[in-house]
């Protein structure tokens, strides 16, 4: 038994110099160069390693391009956009000082304005007549024409309501004299409605 085993354990061991000296011998490398070159020829030319080649290029390249144009695009933006801002900004902050002044100055126009409510409207009526006969007949104030740049009813016509009328005086003393009469009279009424 024992020998049988050294047979065996030396058999292997000449088998496997055997094998190493077919592994490193020219025709077991020629043979092996052959099998590789064909595999990658086979497999170069086949239609998969172009799929995959076309899918890993275009991958690649299109996240160099989206990296490149996202750069790109930020220093644009940054560029360009930011003077936009602050001019935005800029305009905004000009556009609310021109709407505070605008207010203002509407404001004053109408310091020359009073509103009256109540008086009966009739067809064709003068605005000038119907405000200087009310001053002069339920204030106790004679209103001179002159004295009235301009007056006219406000609003939309509807039927079964008057509209106020506006009056604008050419100075702020005659408003002032108009207002300190009403105060005098308090409450008012004129053709029999209250004003």
């Amino acid at each position: 038994m024992a020998t049988e085993i050294s047979r065996e354990t030396r058999s292997r061991s000449e088998a496997r110099k055997e094998f190493d000296s077919y592994v490193q011998s020219e025709a077991f490398v020629s043979l092996l160069d052959d099998a590789i070159s064909k595999q990658f020829q086979k497999f170069f030319s086949s239609e998969d390693f172009k799929k995959m080649l076309v899918a890993t290029t275009t991958s690649v390249v299109s996240t160099v391009v989206k990296e490149s144009v996202h750069v790109s695009l930020d220093e644009v933006i940054w560029e360009n956009v930011m003077p936009l801002k602050k001019q935005i900004e800029g305009l905004s902050a000009q556009l609310n000082k021109v709407k505070m002044y605008a207010n203002e100055n509407e404001q004053y126009s109408r310091r020359c304005n009073i509103r009256i409510f109540g008086l009966p409207e009739l067809e064709d009526e003068n605005c000038y007549e119907v405000v200087t006969e009310f001053c002069k007949t339920k204030l106790g104030y004679n209103l001179e024409l002159r004295e009235i740049d301009r007056t006219h009813r406000v609003g939309r016509l509807r039927h079964g309501k008057q509209r106020a009328i506006i009056v604008e005086f050419c100075s702020y003393q005659s408003k002032i004299k108009v207002m300190k009469c009403k105060k005098i009279s308090r409450e008012l009424q004129y053709m029999s409605m209250k004003i």
